[in-house]
């Protein structure tokens, strides 16, 4: 990959793909960390100060069941990125997918020397639009994913 793409490209696909990494993790933990963020605002709040031993027995049980079934629901959903998909998704904000012209290879007229030419000049000509690459941030919309908007507890 080093040689292909020059340090711009690569630094801008590496962001790409610790955006793709916060993406997926917040897309899968957002039940766990509502019911975390959820609990300790409860703890904050002086609330087991307050509230009789019975209430907060159920309470914390059932916080501790919505734990449990974020913790599952990050398993199940959590899928790890890879460094093809941060490469698709950065060739995908460039115009005419430089990225992914630069791994082609020449098939039709390898051994004519007007066609080498010509698809060196391609090759050039992608190599300029890579190089203004730049980082694609992370799609964080957990709105459709949260219906009831309990990330916001």
């Amino acid at each position: 990959m080093a040689k292909l793409f020059s340090r711009r490209v690569i630094f801008a696909l590496w962001l790409t793909f610790v955006g793709l990494w916060a993406e997926r993790i917040m897309r899968a933990a957002w039940p766990l960390l509502s019911t975390l963020v959820l609990g300790i605002g409860v703890l904050l709040l002086a609330a087991p100060d307050l509230w009789p031993l019975v209430v907060l027995k159920l309470a914390g049980g059932i916080w501790l069941l919505s734990g449990l079934y974020g913790l599952w629901y990050f398993f199940r959903r959590f899928a790890a990125p890879t460094l093809g998909a941060a490469r698709a998704r950065l060739d995908q904000n460039l115009p005419d997918r430089p990225l992914a012209a630069l791994r082609d290879i020449q098939a039709l007229g390898q051994g004519d020397p007007a066609s080498a030419v010509l698809w060196q000049a391609h090759l050039a000509q992608m190599r300029a639009a890579a190089a203004k690459a730049s980082a694609v941030g992370p799609q964080l919309d957990l709105a459709p994913r949260d219906p009831f908007a309990l990330r916001y507890i």
